[in-house]
């Protein structure tokens, strides 16, 4: 009985809560992969391929990943603020004192632009090898 209170209480959210948790959950998703692949694909180690262009590959396809996350975690940033702001629209009441973005929200912004910066930065640092033509 008490799971399924929890179960529909879950449900009975609003679409866009709905939304922005699956937007976060995939954006939790895709980090712990692009973690997992950026670490087999580091120099230094020893787990998976051995050749340094495939190790560069898997760096490269990490650094991709979280760039997809951070901007999945941005999007669903602006679908929050879009509702808030459109929610504020609606209402006759003076939005100022009845709505607040909070800091939360700017800790999240914050933390997408981190998060995206991070897999440029893994993207933009993997060089393969030269190839020399004699």
């Amino acid at each position: 009985s008490i799971d399924l209170d929890l179960f529909s209480l879950f449900l009975s959210y609003s679409a866009h809560i709905q939304a922005c948790r699956a937007l976060m959950i995939a954006s939790i998703l895709l980090g712990f992969i692009a973690t997992v692949i950026s670490l087999l694909g580091l120099k230094c180690t020893n787990v998976g391929l051995s050749d340094e262009d495939g190790k560069v590959k898997f760096a490269v396809t990490g650094g991709f990943l979280f760039i997809l996350g951070g901007n999945i975690e941005a999007e669903m940033r602006m679908l929050s603020i879009l509702c808030i702001a459109f929610a504020a629209r609606l209402s006759k009441m003076n939005t100022c004192s009845w709505y607040e973005l909070g800091d939360a929200l700017y800790l999240g912004w914050a933390g997408s632009v981190l998060y995206t910066l991070g897999g440029i930065l893994l993207t933009c640092s993997c060089k393969g090898k030269k190839k020399q033509d004699y």
